[in-house]
């Protein structure tokens, strides 16, 4: 996953390996990976998590809120060489598919590295721009109901 993430992520989003491993552990069934040949090629992984809060990076000093209200996507990589194979809305189908299995109706996340388009086709809206760690720009962004892929007209 650390390949993976490298291979998508400018090295200031790049999480340490306590770091990342910590979030992937929060929730298992929110951590998903798509393989070809053996080889990941895909991944995300999820938490539940407050509505309006930013999970912050580079850090594994934190637990899942006893009062969470919002499935949170911390993390969706698909590695450059699978991308035209529609693996991230095959991920994301299947994380939502253990949301909707699990009732929450609220979905959070961080868009960076001008991927609001992406996640504003899944029903995200954004709700602030911030800078999430020195010189990153990202967008907070909300989905209130079931997500689902909205294709190019």
């Amino acid at each position: 996953m650390l390949k993976v993430q490298h291979l998508c992520y400018k090295p200031e989003l790049n999480e340490t390996s306590p770091a990342f491993l910590k979030k992937q552990t929060l929730f298992p069934k929110g951590c998903l990976g798509a393989w070809e040949d053996g080889q990941l090629c895909g991944y995300v992984f999820s938490h539940p998590w407050r509505v309006g809060e930013i999970v912050p990076l580079h850090t594994d000093s934190y637990a899942i809120p006893t009062d969470a209200d919002c499935l949170y996507i911390h993390d969706l990589a698909v590695d450059p060489n699978y991308r035209s194979k529609m693996i991230g809305q095959a991920i994301l189908k299947s994380l939502f598919d253990i949301a909707a299995e699990d009732r929450w109706t609220i979905f959070a996340l961080v868009a960076v590295q001008d991927s609001e388009p992406f996640w504003s086709r899944w029903g995200f809206e954004p709700q602030k721009g911030f800078e999430y760690v020195p010189g990153v720009k990202a967008t907070y962004m909300v989905c209130r109901g079931f997500p689902f892929f909205k294709p190019h007209c």
